[in-house]
């Protein structure tokens, strides 16, 4: 992407060098001089966008995005559509996989952590977050620190706790519920039935 425009520019300078060493000579050489340079990139390129979307993500980008995603097909599972989940890190494709909206309009944690505005900006995200109460919170807990005087975190540890029910969807994060909220509720309930059921006599 970032070779795109210098690609763009020399690309035109020797379009234009073609035109000006065939002046002299016949329209058609030009044109077939043009034309072969269009399908040599033809040839080099397309081989590409064949490749299906998760190849391609893997060759050029590693697997996270392909794992982001499948956390938020994870999160997608255990939220309903109008409950929201908050994440602890720096991962906004995962709210858009998930197709879930963020507790707080500050999803990138970083602002939050440094920088001149982190005071202000973690006073907006712990309001909104107060209001918006995500049933759902995913901390990252190898990339991104957790200040246990931050008042996001102190917020986190008052009000979330992980269940037995609830595994972590990716080994860089922890997964928690919210204290008395629904997905706790769902959770204890799928814990319910999946315990054995024993008779009077304790068989």
């Amino acid at each position: 992407q970032l070779w795109l425009p210098l690609i763009c520019i020399l690309g035109g300078c020797g379009f234009a060098s073609i035109r000006r060493y065939t002046e002299s000579s016949k329209k058609p050489l030009r044109l077939a001089l043009a034309s072969l340079v269009l399908v040599t990139q033809a040839l080099v390129q397309t081989p590409f966008y064949a490749l299906p979307a998760e190849t391609w993500s893997r060759a050029k980008y590693g697997p996270c995005f392909i794992e982001e995603r499948q956390v938020g097909l994870w999160v997608r599972q255990h939220l309903q559509p109008e409950e929201r989940v908050y994440i602890w890190g720096t991962y906004p494709t995962i709210y858009e996989s998930a197709n879930r909206r963020p507790g707080s309009g500050i999803f990138f944690v970083i602002p939050l952590l440094w920088g001149p505005l982190k005071s202000e900006l973690s006073l907006q995200a712990l309001n909104e977050l107060q209001q918006t109460q995500p049933e759902l919170l995913l901390i990252d807990v190898t990339d991104v620190p957790s200040p246990a005087d931050h008042p996001v975190v102190r917020w986190f540890v008052e009000n979330y706790a992980s269940h037995p029910a609830l595994k972590s969807p990716h080994p860089k994060l922890r997964a928690y519920c919210r204290r008395g909220g629904v997905l706790e509720k769902r959770l204890n309930q799928r814990l319910g039935e999946q315990r054995p059921a024993y008779d009077k006599s304790g068989r």
